[in-house]
Formats: structure tokens, C-alpha cells, sequence
């Protein structure tokens, strides 16, 4: 799989992340929704997630990053990956 450029937008972000949850739990998901209350993802898949993330977007989390209280929303995730590719 290729890695994203620099200049990932966030749309295309939130749209690389809604398509993962789809292929995951088969669910659709709203951006603002929460995927921990939703029962869409648990503890294993988040480490799934935050992998295939880092490698799909060559960055990496820090802890303070899960702390985010945009973190388990589409929208505030996508925020979070957009700014650490911007650093």
C-alpha cells in the first residue's frame, strides 16, 4: 500500500478512516460519532487502527494523542492525523 503524501487533506483523511471502519465492522459511521460508545471498535481493533494509520499516513501517535478528546470521532481523528502530517 502507498503511503500518503504531505499534502493528505483532511477530507481525504476522514474518508481513508470511514472506509477503514466500513471493511472492519461492516458499519456505516458518522464523522462526529463516537466508534468506542457506538460499539464499533474495542481494544484490540484500536490497536489495528493506530497502526494502520501510522503506516498509512507515515506518522506516529504520541500518548497525548489518545488523550484527544477529538480522538475516538472520525472528524477529530482526521484533525489530529492532518496536524501531525503538517509537524
Amino acid at each position: 500500500m502507498l503511503r500518503r503524501v504531505l499534502m493528505t487533506g483532511r477530507a481525504e483523511i476522514s474518508l481513508w478512516i470511514t472506509q477503514w471502519f466500513e471493511s472492519s465492522s461492516g458499519e456505516n459511521i458518522d464523522l462526529e460519532e463516537n466508534f468506542f460508545e457506538a460499539g464499533l471498535i474495542d481494544s484490540f481493533g484500536v490497536i489495528e487502527l493506530v497502526e494502520e494509520i501510522e503506516n498509512e499516513f507515515n506518522i506516529k501517535f504520541d500518548q497525548i494523542d489518545f488523550q484527544n478528546r477529538g480522538f475516538p470521532t472520525i472528524s477529530g481523528l482526521s484533525v489530529i492525523i492532518e496536524d501531525k502530517i503538517a509537524s
